[in-house]
């Protein structure tokens, strides 16, 4: 087969697979002035790509730590697009000092919020239950999933989390290392648990994906592509030549609409 064929072939599985990205960001750059310019890298282009849906973060809420904005801005630019979902950035003020985090979640799901991020060592606060226990409890009532990475929390935080609240999709994001470099602790998190999901732009590595289809199972597995800062193409060629069909319409998108199914609004 030769490259043209090759690539006319994987442009089209693409397209066919109905690809739910639940890992694309908003970015920007600092110019010279330090002032905020948008790359010119728009998640639209995505759509031209073989992605169907897509879930943004603005990457502004995990740089400068004004995540009110960022949040405001993420909602008007998914309000655009009919395939756009949020997921914004939430931090523990958001239940203290008389605000209401049952209003602010029903305000962001209404805003097509269908992912909670929480960045705990950015923004400098505790992952236990004294602290972000009935936010935790709010979106486990709602089923709407929180993610991480894991290079934002311990392990151990991790597996409190995932036991306190069984009914809380908690999915864990291989940034900024590769989740291959913990391995021990994430198949020891999976097997204990079941609410416990993987995103996958980072699986790369021959062998990896094989393992966790046998180990971890397909229905965990969540397709993100880390856009625009990572090329969704090489693990895409990873799921298309180690999965089946059932196998591979789940990792790119039936897992994740199930999951944004039981969202209660």
């Amino acid at each position: 087969m030769d490259i043209k064929t090759f690539h006319e072939n994987f442009k089209k599985l693409k397209q066919e697979s109905k690809i739910f990205d639940i890992n694309c960001y908003l970015s920007y750059y600092y110019d010279k002035e330090d002032i905020l310019e948008d790359v010119i890298t728009p998640p639209e282009q995505l759509l031209n790509e073989g992605i169907g849906k897509l879930v943004l973060t603005n990457k502004r809420s995990i740089t400068n730590q004004s995540y009110e904005y960022a949040n405001n801005e993420l909602f008007s630019r998914v309000a655009t697009n009919d395939a756009f979902y949020a997921a914004p950035v939430i931090v523990p003020e958001m239940n203290l000092a008389g605000k209401d985090f049952s209003k602010i979640l029903d305000d962001m799901i209404r805003k097509k919020a269908v992912i909670l991020r929480m960045f705990p060592q950015f923004y400098k606060h505790s992952m236990k239950k004294w602290q972000i226990g009935d936010i935790l409890q709010k979106m486990q009532e709602r089923r709407i999933p929180l993610m991480l990475w894991h290079t934002q929390i311990e392990w151990d935080d991790i597996a409190e989390i995932a036991e306190n609240y069984p009914k809380l999709p908690v999915i864990l994001e291989g940034s900024d290392q590769k989740t291959i470099y913990y391995v021990r602790y994430f198949m020891g998190l999976c097997e204990r648990y079941e609410n416990i999901y993987l995103e996958m732009h980072n699986f790369t590595q021959y062998g990896f994906l094989p393992y966790l289809l046998e180990h971890v199972g397909y229905e965990r597995l969540l397709f993100g592509s880390y856009s625009p800062y990572n090329d969704m193409n090489g693990v895409l060629h990873m799921i298309f030549n180690h999965t089946d069909q059932v196998q591979r319409e789940g990792i790119l998108g039936k897992n994740f609409e199930k999951i944004l199914s039981e969202i209660r609004r």
